[in-house]
């Protein structure tokens, strides 16, 4: 006798009319119907079933496949976000302010007999000191692993530079205040770098990093040139700068984020003063000394910090199929 598949027809029947409900009332109230999240529980559940697990045929984590069934992404697309930075060229321009070893001053003082002309004291000093400015750099980096890249950044920072040269006769016992003059001032750094960026598939992802930068400024025969040749003009000043980069980056799209940063310096290193001191013990008629008020140099603050902004771009990097 024929198999009676009655019923089941009656079941699919009834099946069919549910169904038929459900996107009736989807389409009535305008929502979709979504698929309830993966939770740990959903992933104990399965590590306990025997055979090959899910994520294993779709090469990912157990960690990795609930973020991926979590994130309605195609696998590709996720894959090529979990990997994060690896085995990308990272372009990463950038602008903003800080507060650093910026600024630069020269003071000068010399004393000349009346009647021979001759230079009998010279007291000169060229120091880097601390200011405020505009900085803007350029980074270059390989991406080693999905959150580290190594690198190296080349910048420039804007500050002020101050002249004062105060010539004095022996013979004068009130001589008139020297004009100061203020002049832009120069800043140039480079060094190698290592970031890390954190949670490579997120959309935003915080970094941390650090830099050793070689830091060099400027000099007073940029500024002004002296007709005495008994009066040092020095060497510019370069300085050993240690950086620690703070901050996030959001996604924008597949290649090209934006980033904020907070740069913290710490000056390690390097020579940023210079002294010149000859012919000391000179004295007027009076018996008093030529150059009554020696000024110390200021010298640069041990830290410094600003914010950096910009577009960063990463390009190449593995990819995946489709399938």
């Amino acid at each position: 006798a024929e198999p009676d598949y009655s019923a089941a027809a009656e079941q699919l029947a009834a099946l069919s009319a549910e169904m038929g409900m459900v996107q009736t009332l989807a389409t009535r109230t305008g929502r979709a119907i979504e698929a309830p999240e993966m939770t740990v529980d959903d992933l104990t559940n399965r590590m306990q079933r025997e055979g090959v697990k899910p994520w294993e045929r779709v090469d990912l984590t157990a960690n990795q496949y609930m973020r991926w069934k979590n994130s309605d992404l195609p696998l590709d697309l996720f894959k090529e976000r979990n990997a994060g930075r690896r085995q990308q060229l990272i372009l990463r321009p950038g602008l903003g302010f800080g507060r650093g070893p910026v600024s630069g001053r020269y003071n000068g003082a010399y004393v000349t007999d009346t009647q021979t002309r001759e230079i009998l004291e010279v007291y000169a000093w060229q120091s880097q000191e601390s200011g405020s400015g505009v900085i803007a750099d350029f980074a270059m980096g390989y991406g080693l692993t999905p959150e580290i890249e190594i690198g190296a950044q080349i910048g420039y920072a804007s500050g002020r530079y101050a002249v004062i040269l105060d010539s004095v006769a022996k013979s004068e016992v009130v001589s008139a205040p020297p004009i100061e003059n203020e002049y832009p001032n120069s800043n140039v750094f480079m060094g190698p770098y290592l970031m890390a960026a954190f949670l490579p598939d997120r959309g935003f992802r915080p970094v941390l990093g650090g830099s050793l930068l070689m830091w060099r400024g400027q000099d007073v025969t940029s500024k002004e040139r002296f007709s005495e040749d008994a009066i040092d003009t020095f060497a510019p000043p370069r300085l050993w700068v240690f950086q620690v980069r703070a901050g996030g980056e959001l996604r924008v799209s597949e290649t090209v984020d934006f980033y904020a940063h907070v740069p913290i310096t710490a000056v390690v290193g390097g020579d940023d003063t210079s002294i010149q001191h000859t012919g000391k013990g000179c004295r007027d008629e009076n018996g008093e000394r030529c150059l009554d008020s020696i000024t110390q140099p200021p010298g640069v603050d041990s830290v410094g910090a600003g914010f950096m902004v910009g577009l960063q771009v990463r390009l190449f990097g593995p990819r995946f199929s489709k399938d």
